[in-house]
C-alpha cells in the first residue's frame, strides 16, 4: 500500500451517499496545528466531531490530512473538490482544543531528581 501526501491540501470535503466529511487543519498556537474532522449528514449539521494532534508543524498536519483523505477516497468517497460548510465548526473545535490545553500547561524543564548536589 502506497501512501500520497498533498502538502498543499489544508481543507478537504468528502461525501459518499449523502454522508459528508470535513478535514480541516486549524492552527491553535504560533507553531501548533491540529486536525479536525467534522462528520455528519450533506444537508445538516456535523453529527461527530473529532480532532488529532496537536502537531508542531503544518506539514506533519497537511500529510496527517492528506493521509486519512487518501484512506477514504479508497474506501468509496467522492473527494472532487468542494466548498467547505462546516468551517465555522472546526474553528470552534480547534479554540476548545486550545482552551483545554491552556488548563493542563505542562512543565517539561528538566530537574534531576535523587542526585545529589555537588560539593564545592
Amino acid at each position: 500500500m502506497k501512501l500520497v501526501y498533498d502538502g498543499a491540501v489544508a481543507e478537504s470535503v468528502l461525501i459518499r451517499s449523502g454522508k459528508r466529511i470535513e478535514l480541516h487543519v486549524c492552527e491553535l498556537d504560533e507553531e501548533l496545528f491540529v486536525l479536525v474532522m467534522l462528520v455528519g449528514r450533506d444537508d445538516s449539521m456535523p453529527t461527530s466531531i473529532n480532532s488529532q494532534g496537536p502537531y508542531h508543524d503544518k506539514n506533519q498536519a497537511k500529510a496527517a490530512l492528506s493521509a486519512i483523505r487518501w484512506a477514504l477516497t479508497v474506501d468509496g468517497y467522492d473527494g472532487e473538490k468542494r466548498t467547505s460548510i462546516w468551517s465555522l465548526h472546526a474553528r470552534r473545535e480547534a479554540r476548545e482544543n486550545q482552551h483545554r490545553r491552556s488548563l493542563y500547561v505542562v512543565d517539561t524543564s528538566f530537574v534531576p531528581l535523587g542526585v545529589p548536589p555537588e560539593d564545592e
